[in-house]
């Protein structure tokens, strides 16, 4: 299996690669008035606006740091709005995981449904998030398809 990985504080976390469609650099992204903390703004992916979430909010109550290593994932999250962004630090790593290489223990958080198991890598923990459980809501900003604005 291969993991996205990346690091928020001491903490690393993999994201697996079948939840992913593309990881790109921190770009421009416009804010949202009046949207919650954990709602970065949205950027033009592609032709399309897309919602994008800042996970140091939502996993550590900050926002992300500007740095070389800062990505915006980009995931089509099918349990929710469909494609969306979320914005990780120390974006560094592409790591590959044989399944005898590691130990591997379910994790079971009351408050962080998202992370999903546990990792023994070498002496490193590698925390597997679940992108489709990350509690987040847009119902605050409602996207209204062209179509739509077209006819008003």
């Amino acid at each position: 299996m291969m993991y996205l990985v990346c690091n928020i504080d001491e903490l690393s976390f993999g994201i697996p690669y079948s939840q992913i469609m593309e990881v790109i650099p921190l770009v421009k992204i416009n804010e949202i008035p009046g949207s919650p903390d954990y709602i970065a703004g949205m950027i033009n992916y592609r032709k399309q606006l897309i919602p994008v979430i800042d996970l140091q909010q939502i996993m550590r109550k900050r926002q992300h740091k500007r740095l070389m290593s800062t990505r915006i994932i980009i995931a089509n999250n099918t349990e929710k709005e469909g494609i969306i962004g979320f914005i990780t630090e120390n974006t560094t790593d592409i790591l590959e995981i044989i399944s005898n290489e590691i130990r591997e223990r379910k994790v079971k958080v009351n408050n962080a449904d998202y992370i999903e198991k546990a990792l023994l890598i070498d002496d490193s923990i590698l925390f597997v998030l679940n992108i489709n459980q990350i509690p987040y809501d847009l119902s605050s900003v409602e996207l209204i398809e062209n179509s739509e604005l077209l006819n008003d």
